[in-house]
């Protein structure tokens, strides 16, 4: 994965599908530019924040996307055709395919974990999933993850002023 604003890594675009037909089918492989190389690493750009309809998408930033609603429901069922129906709701509406009925709760979590890793590059979410998850290993990150990582200090303002 690529951990830095800089642009999506050779293993990320591979795991969102790129060169298969999902790359085709995918409306979110127009924000994928071509390959620049830096500091010895290959990335892809992401054009995700350059504009749309003349403005900058920074200047307006999502507080929450009906995707990610989907998402979280789905992460949070266990019934195994709740989850297949919302994540077939977004595939869909992605240009997707919908997903087979027949997958296991292990191959459906795989599925949401690959779709917030599309979904929200670059925004930060991914880090409350890995948090939520209580996930040892993260792709990209060279060390185990503890509480050390996942929970923030208490502000030294907060805890002289006692607010």
């Amino acid at each position: 994965g690529c951990w830095g604003e800089e642009g999506y890594s050779p293993s990320l675009l591979a795991d969102m599908g790129m060169g298969t037909n999902a790359q085709k089918a995918d409306r979110r492989f127009q924000f994928v530019q071509d390959p620049v190389i830096k500091n010895g690493l290959t990335l892809y750009p992401c054009s995700k924040y350059s504009g749309q309809d003349g403005k900058k998408t920074c200047a307006s930033p999502i507080m929450i996307r009906l995707s990610e609603m989907y998402y979280i429901a789905a992460e949070a069922t266990d019934d195994l055709v709740e989850k297949t129906q919302l994540l077939n709701t977004i595939r869909l509406n992605r240009g997707l395919n919908a997903l087979a009925n027949d997958l296991t709760l292990a191959q459906l979590d795989a599925e949401i974990y690959k779709k917030y890793r599309k979904e929200f590059y670059q925004e930060g979410q991914l880090f409350f999933y890995y948090k939520r998850k209580n996930l040892t290993r993260i792709d990209g990150y060279g060390q185990d993850m503890t509480n050390r990582e996942y929970v923030f200090p208490i502000p030294n303002d907060e805890i002289e002023f006692n607010n």
